[in-house]
């Protein structure tokens, strides 16, 4: 299988000639994955095109190539999540990198009555972990990593809103993505709460607000685990069935 890079638009600059002049992409190529002249790699400049890449000069500070075909594109469909910080800056950044595997591309993190996360919810680190999941996973295009809100003001901007609801009478999550059409899953937002739940009054406002709750388990789930779960039922509705 050959390896997939996201790359700045500015690499293809002098089309069909390609320059990366990334150091820390040179490093990698070069002396982890031990590329060399000759060799084939799959670019992609975040617009959904990729191109077969072979690689023809490697040096200290650039790493120059010819692209050789457009192999494949794909529009862009919002895939979007909301997510209350979970307790621990691990735990997010392992969520993160799930849910970019399984083809969300658009995340934002929100603090909650209940939410704990008192770290940063974006930083360098963060943006390598969810480019190298989307090169793994062979999406294409990177997630868009939205900026920290509190719940109040994300409800005040946002629609077409979805909740995991801990109360016994929601309709099941499977349930709602066999019943619902494929197109219209796409613009419905999943909102993840703590693993306490929304506080009453936070569900008093959904309930104001008409926004559906689903229920996710009969047991107790973390938020991470919760997250995962649904955009895993969500990637087998929209890719099988």
């Amino acid at each position: 299988m050959t390896q997939r890079f996201f790359i700045d638009s500015a690499a293809l600059v002098n089309f069909p000639q390609f320059e990366w002049r990334e150091a820390e992409m040179i490093r990698q190529l070069g002396i982890v994955l031990r590329y060399a002249p000759g060799d084939m790699i799959e670019v992609l400049p975040n617009d959904g095109r990729v191109f077969q890449v072979k690689l023809t000069e490697f040096k200290k500070n650039v790493i120059r190539g010819e692209l050789l075909a457009e192999i494949a594109s794909r529009p862009f469909v919002p895939q979007a999540f909301a997510v209350v910080l979970p307790k621990s800056k691990d735990k997010w950044e392992f969520l993160l990198q799930k849910l970019t595997e399984l083809g969300v591309n658009q995340i934002y993190p929100l603090q909650s009555e209940f939410g704990v996360g008192k770290y940063p919810a974006d930083s360098e680190r963060i943006q390598r972990i969810l480019k190298e999941a989307a090169e793994q996973s062979e999406q294409f295009y990177l997630p868009t990593l939205f900026p920290l809100k509190s719940l109040s003001s994300f409800l005040a901007q946002t629609s077409n809103l979805i909740f995991g609801d801990l109360r016994g009478e929601a309709e099941d999550l499977w349930t709602f993505l066999n019943r619902v059409k494929r197109e219209d899953l796409n613009k419905l937002i999943p909102l993840i709460g703590p693993e306490g739940g929304f506080s009453a009054a936070e569900i008093a406002r959904f309930d104001e607000m008409k926004i559906k709750g689903i229920g996710l388990s009969k047991s107790v789930l973390r938020l991470e685990t919760a997250a995962i779960l649904w955009a895993g039922l969500l990637k087998i509705r929209q890719d099988f069935i």
